[in-house]
């Protein structure tokens, strides 16, 4: 009995904690810091930056960045919010012009109670439908609840809360950035992101005014919290390594046309739960060879990275050579002195220095077994290579498509990717937590940089057929970039 009095106070002092914790984060979030406080997270992001970010000085003259540091810093002179310190300073951030770097503004800390409350509300109206950029307007891509018949797919948005939307769009743009100076990128995260941007931008309530134009019918309405029924769909634990992106559709997936030998392979992410690339790379390069397949379509649409040893395995069935995936992978420094700063900083202390980090004359470095030429896979594909790719094919998936390119493998047809060719920042990425105001920087670590490249710096993979899918080309079941693959088959 007193062993379970004992344990059931522990628990109470250990939730009593949690929740002064909480309470105390989100205070931080909601009052205006001292500008001691500002500048200190200040220069710890700055210092952060400049001692540890690899890439800080690839696409903008240290001067010129310097500069901006300080102009950003003369405006801290009174106290600030903490979301009105991380609307001074991100756009500072994508100065750098790194897409894995950027400063993040923390979500609220919510205690049990109050998820329990929030759920009750249902879905904020943000996460009722998605929106598509397409010729410089907005649409109502899809919409969550079928039978809210106020939304519909194709209704074009004109402004919210009376703000015009080309300036929540461009506000958005200032608070991210792609790799370089590609462009394709940025409507794709727009789309991923809106409410979210949004409401860093403007204000943020339990409901939005939209103003929506139908055909010629111009209109407004209003979005409160709104319960919607969740598809509860089985999954199937046997196919669950295939993975299912935002429309349940399977994230690796393999379709043959038997008839005339020509198959589609699907890459839709290099990391995701559940995954497992080696089984799902040898079954369907098993079954490319035994139905005798003659051309191969590639998709990496979409696919905005993740582990370099997946990108690497595949490399190795469409490449019949032994290759290097990636080069020397190297590192600003081997300490940083805001390390203690680091989520998970211990690990930054010890042991990572330590064992991953090594120097010689040329400076510091880090080993990765992709740096290795290796083999090719059995059952390598060595037949005809068509690669569907576009802003959206981001970091790894940049890297795998710019070394194919690079050994002249496959014919490439999309937009240009909107990870860079040449190199990137990634590997190791922490966050640095500012202690203050409570944002954090995502800080990369090391210069991730493929076995080849381009004499135009900053720029993504480049396609030999640049074709555009629009909005209404996918309302209409439209697939252009995948036609233009099967139209070049026909005629090889």
């Amino acid at each position: 009995m007193m062993k379970i009095l004992k344990l059931f106070m522990l628990s109470a002092i250990v939730l009593m904690v949690s929740c002064i914790s909480k309470k105390e984060y989100n205070q931080a979030l909601s009052i205006k810091h001292p500008v001691e406080a500002l500048k200190k997270d200040y220069q710890i992001l700055k210092t952060s930056l400049i001692e540890a970010h690899p890439g800080i000085y690839w696409y903008i003259d240290a001067a010129v960045l310097n500069h901006k540091f300080d102009s950003v810093e003369n405006l801290l002179h009174k106290p600030l919010t903490s979301l009105e310190f991380y609307r001074y300073v991100a756009p500072l951030i994508t100065e750098i012009k790194c897409g894995h770097t950027r400063l993040v503004y923390p979500n609220k800390k919510y205690t049990v109670a109050e998820k329990h409350i929030l759920k009750a509300k249902g879905v904020h109206p943000f996460n009722q439908f998605k929106i598509a950029l397409d010729d410089d307007k907005v649409w109502i891509k899809s919409v969550r609840d079928s039978s809210n018949h106020r939304l519909k797919p194709k209704m074009q948005i004109l402004s919210i809360d009376g703000y015009p939307i080309d300036s929540i769009v461009k506000k958005a743009n200032q608070l991210f950035s792609s790799d370089g100076f590609n462009k394709t990128l940025y409507p794709y995260i727009v789309e991923n992101n809106f409410g979210y941007y949004y409401q860093l931008n403007f204000i943020k309530s339990d409901s939005i005014q939209l103003k929506i134009k139908e055909d010629t019918l111009v209109k407004n309405i209003t979005l409160g919290f709104n319960k919607i029924k969740s598809s509860s769909k089985k999954v199937n634990k046997k196919l669950a390594y295939l993975g299912k992106d935002a429309d349940g559709k399977p994230i690796l997936n393999l379709k043959i046309d038997s008839l005339n030998k020509i198959a589609t392979l699907k890459v839709g992410s290099f990391s995701f739960e559940q995954a497992n690339f080696s089984k799902f790379y040898r079954q369907s390069f098993k079954k490319l060879k035994e139905q005798e397949i003659n051309s191969l379509i590639l998709d990496l649409r979409g696919n905005t990275g993740g582990k370099l040893s997946a990108c690497n395995k595949l490399f190795k069935y469409l490449y019949d050579k032994a290759a290097i995936f990636n080069q020397r992978v190297e590192v600003k420094e081997r300490y940083i002195s805001t390390r203690k700063y680091f989520q998970n900083s211990w690990f930054y202390n010890f042991p990572f220095p330590h064992l991953t980090i090594k120097k010689d004359t040329a400076g510091f470095y880090t080993a990765l077994r992709t740096h290795k030429a290796l083999n090719p896979k059995k059952n390598v594909y060595k037949n005809d290579l068509y690669v569907l790719i576009n802003g959206l094919s981001y970091s790894a998936t940049s890297l795998l498509a710019a070394n194919l390119q690079g050994v002249k493998r496959g014919i490439f047809i999309g937009e240009e990717t909107g990870g860079a060719y040449n190199q990137c920042t990634a590997g190791t990425i922490p966050y640095v937590n500012l202690p203050n105001t409570k944002l954090k920087l995502r800080l990369p670590l090391k210069v991730i940089k493929p076995n080849t490249s381009q004499n135009i710096v900053g720029r993504g993979v480049f396609p030999q057929y640049e074709v555009i899918n629009t909005f209404v080309d996918e309302l209409n079941g439209k697939d252009y970039q995948l036609e233009k693959a099967l139209q070049l088959i026909k005629t090889r």
